[in-house]
């Protein structure tokens, strides 16, 4: 400070001397807001208002507010440890109306708000009233996904390309994604049981590329895809567009090596089987087989200059026997046989073991003989029963005929099973022979027949799928003496009933695959003509059976 003096003139003094001092610190802080409310919100923000408080307690304007936000509760123990809001508006003067918007908060979720305010020193006022405001749901999903699409497949995996949508809609970065996959195409009604992928990768931004490889999928197999994206809530996108790829199939066809050749049955003929593989090694049904023939064995070296032969049989399932018949071969001529199976890839196996065989002779009759011709069953036929009827035509008119069958597991009939003894012409065009040794299923079974003590001349043959039964069907009891139940499961209960529904007969615990009935009730009398219905109790097995009087 300095000081000057003057008289009526005025004649001023000189400059005094100089002394100096220093002005208190400033002590007296903005005034504690008491009104801070939290008023409106969205899913992300909340809308806060005040009114202004001074820069010294409740006059004039302080310098800055000091924001503060958590899901819990604030205390001057833990404001410095809880978020700090930014962008702050600057203090106006006091008593004016303030409001600031804190946003990037997580929906559905209540939060406490407190504020500071401080001025120039800057001296902080006390902590503020803490209002608390929960944040909306938010119902806004991601946009569904429109360019799903496939890139790269092999033979066990699926490549995924698409662009990532956002959180809400085209906006922001969703929090994960739902890929599934199916082997029929998937829709929203389906989507539920179609396989879920695992391991999705997390959400991009918005317009980002986005990549994922599917595994573990069956070779050569037809999937669909398809993919929802949700938020944090979450809401979830529709579904998007569904894609389809084929995994590559590069598994062969396992190797025939059960394949059997023997002479067929008719001259130049050889007849071969085997059990066929799979498509894929030894599972599934495969789509062609090549068969070769030489005089010489057949093998990998030798397999292009092996004679091709067409008409080869559709592969069946894997593990099921299959056969065919060959001909047009020189009769007694050896020959060497292999079969290649094939996929639909055109994945080839490789030749089988090759078996070979003689062509079938051409049997002549001797002189006066007659042949006697077959009528069932006929050539490769499937039969139901586990004794079927041989039946041939009558060779002649002369009732006292005999005829002689024969049945055997090949066509050299070196292995006869069963054989009947002398037959008896019967009357009308046919004679039969039912074969009384009770027959198994999977296998080919042969059979001939001759006439008197004529040769034997043609050779049929047959497979058997048993089921069970009631034969004769129409059973006339006034010239059948009883009808047989054949195939029955030992043990096992039959019922017969009425077409009403009443019980006429039942068999309980029955103790052999094979029972007769005379056509009576279960007081011995014999009921009427008509059709019946018989069952197997607890089981599937049910047909029905007309009687005739």
């Amino acid at each position: 400070f300095a000081i000057k003096t003057a008289d009526e003139v005025p004649n001023w003094s000189g400059i005094s001397n100089i002394p100096s001092r220093a002005t208190t610190q400033e002590s007296t802080p903005p005034a504690a807001i008491t009104n801070f409310a939290a008023t409106v919100s969205t899913s992300t923000s909340v809308t806060l208002t005040w009114t202004a408080p001074g820069d010294d307690s409740l006059t004039g304007t302080a310098a800055q507010y000091d924001i503060r936000y958590s899901a819990s509760t604030i205390t001057e123990a833990n404001w410095a440890s809880v978020n700090q809001a930014t962008g702050e508006p600057a203090p106006k003067a006091a008593g004016s109306a303030e409001t600031f918007a804190v946003s990037g908060l997580s929906p559905n979720t209540t939060y406490y708000f407190a504020i500071k305010t401080a001025d120039e020193v800057p001296n902080w006022s006390g902590i503020s009233n803490i209002p608390s405001q929960a944040t909306t749901q938010e119902t806004t999903p991601p946009a569904a996904i429109t360019n799903f699409a496939t890139t790269v497949a092999t033979n066990s995996s699926i490549t995924l390309i698409w662009t990532a949508p956002g959180d809400d809609s085209l906006s922001g970065t969703a929090s994960q994604y739902d890929i599934r996959y199916s082997t029929s195409t998937i829709t929203d009604a389906n989507w539920a049981s179609a396989a879920q992928v695992s391991g999705e990768p997390a959400p991009k931004a918005s317009g980002n590329v986005e990549t994922f490889t599917v595994t573990n999928l069956a070779n050569g197999t037809t999937y669909y895809f398809a993919i929802k994206t949700a938020d944090e809530v979450p809401n979830w996108s529709a579904l998007s567009n569904v894609v389809e790829r084929i995994t590559l199939d590069q598994i062969a066809p396992a190797r025939i090596n059960d394949l059997t050749a023997e002479p067929g049955l008719s001259p130049g003929e050889i007849t071969l089987t085997w059990t066929a593989t799979g498509d894929d090694s030894i599972f599934g049904t495969a789509t062609s087989y090549i068969l070769r023939y030489s005089t010489g064995p057949v093998s990998d070296t030798t397999w292009h200059a092996a004679i091709p032969y067409g008409n080869t049989p559709v592969p069946t399932p894997s593990g099921t026997v299959q056969s065919m018949t060959i001909a047009g071969l020189n009769p007694g001529q050896v020959y060497y046989m292999a079969l290649n199976v094939r996929d639909e890839m055109l994945n080839e196996s490789g030749p089988s073991n090759s078996s070979s065989a003689a062509a079938q002779l051409d049997f002549v009759l001797d002189f006066g003989d007659e042949q006697v011709a077959m009528v069932s069953p006929v050539r490769g036929s499937e039969l139901r029963s586990s004794h079927p009827a041989l039946v041939v035509n009558n060779i002649n008119s002369n009732a006292g005929n005999l005829y002689h069958f024969e049945v055997a597991v090949d066509s050299f009939f070196m292995n006869v099973i069963a054989v009947s003894p002398p037959v008896f012409q019967e009357e009308g065009p046919t004679t039969s022979w039912k074969v009384s040794h009770k027959l198994s299923s999977g296998q080919n079974y042969f059979w001939r027949v001759r006439a008197n003590e004529y040769s034997y001349d043609e050779i049929s043959y047959f497979s058997l799928n048993p089921t069970p039964h009631v034969y004769p069907n129409p059973f006339r009891p006034i010239v059948d003496a009883s009808a047989t139940f054949t195939d029955i499961p030992v043990g096992s209960k039959v019922v017969l009933v009425s077409v009403s529904g009443t019980v006429v007969r039942e068999w309980n615990n029955v103790s052999s695959e094979e029972f007769t009935w005379d056509g009576t009730n279960e007081s011995g009398q014999p009921i009427a003509s008509g059709t019946y219905l018989w069952y197997v109790s607890s089981t599937n097995i049910n047909d029905k059976i007309v009687i005739i009087r």
